[in-house]
């Protein structure tokens, strides 16, 4: 969710607050599984239809992020 609001502080001036909500719900939503039957050839996955995931870098999270926001202030001038 993304509001923003404007000031004018002159002719040509203005001041933009505004702010981004993510999941506002606060939703847990589970996003990854482990789909691997066997963790190689014979060996069974014990993690097999758990989450999977750990939301480090390049690792997408195993459940939806909490709630957050991002807080704007913009001069254009």
């Amino acid at each position: 969710m993304h509001a923003e609001y404007t000031v004018k502080v002159g002719e040509k001036q203005s001041v933009h607050f505004g702010a981004d909500l993510f999941n506002v719900a606060n939703q847990k939503t589970q996003l990854r599984i482990d789909q691997l039957q066997d963790a190689s050839l014979g060996t069974p996955n014990f993690d097999f239809l758990r989450p999977r995931g750990s939301g480090n870098i390049g690792i997408p999270p195993a459940y939806q992020r909490p709630f957050n926001a991002r807080l704007l202030v913009k001069w254009i001038f």
